[in-house]
């Protein structure tokens, strides 16, 4: 009886330290995905912290030093904007009026400083609503 409690209580005790342990390295990975107005919408639970926003580059917000790898752009959805400040390489499907994903911290100012962009490839469905109207896919341009 003795020896069946001893063993229980090390299983106990080695579940409950390997849960811990995982708890804490998935929490410190862990980055929220929020649309522009939801993280908008509850600001201060993100500020300082690393998410994930997603919305559509807005027409006419993309700027950019020549020779220089500093954008400064505009994502929006749901009626919410926010700025975005990225230094780094622009993905080659990053178009104004495509989706986007940027990945950084949200600033006291509603700065958004990315680490990470990544363009959204529009969904087949998309694609043929654009193709019935007239329109290409941006890769499709002739450049």
């Amino acid at each position: 009886m003795k020896r069946g409690l001893k063993i229980l209580a090390s299983v106990v005790v080695v579940g409950g330290s390997v849960a811990y342990l995982l708890s804490q390295s998935f929490g410190e990975q862990m980055v929220y995905s929020k649309y522009v107005d939801e993280l908008l919408a509850h600001r201060g639970e993100y500020v300082g912290r690393t998410v994930r926003v997603e919305g559509i580059v807005e027409e006419g917000s993309l700027e950019s030093r020549a020779g220089s790898l500093d954008y400064r752009f505009s994502i929006t959805k749901g009626g919410k904007s926010i700025r975005v400040r990225y230094h780094g390489i622009m993905p080659d499907t990053f178009r104004e009026g495509g989706g986007v994903v940027a990945q950084g911290r949200l600033g006291r100012s509603d700065l958004f400083v990315a680490d990470q962009v990544m363009a959204k490839c529009p969904s087949k469905y998309e694609m043929q609503e654009k193709r019935a109207s007239g329109q290409e896919a941006p890769h499709a341009r002739p450049r």
